[in-house]
């Protein structure tokens, strides 16, 4: 059961990972995108929001940074109980 558990918290590590990576990437994508082509996306009075979606991003990002360190304590922590 000490092997299981180790085990499910790795593998939520590696899903918390793997969005945290494609929040950051596509954050950052977002950003550039909005301040390069700020001027030819809004046209016809259609506006595209990248800064509040940036802002979306980020704190889906920040949240994913601190369930990482927590998962990672939790680790920490079992290996120096056991």
């Amino acid at each position: 059961s000490n092997i299981n558990y180790i085990n499910s918290l790795n593998n939520n590590l590696k899903r918390y990972k793997k969005i945290f990576y494609i929040c950051g990437i596509s954050s950052i994508i977002v950003w550039k995108c909005d301040n390069l082509f700020c001027d030819y996306i809004n046209i016809n009075n259609i506006y595209f929001n990248g800064h509040a979606i940036w802002h979306v991003l980020t704190s889906i990002l920040l949240y994913y940074i601190n369930m990482i360190m927590l998962t990672h304590l939790r680790i920490l922590q079992w290996y120096v109980i056991n």
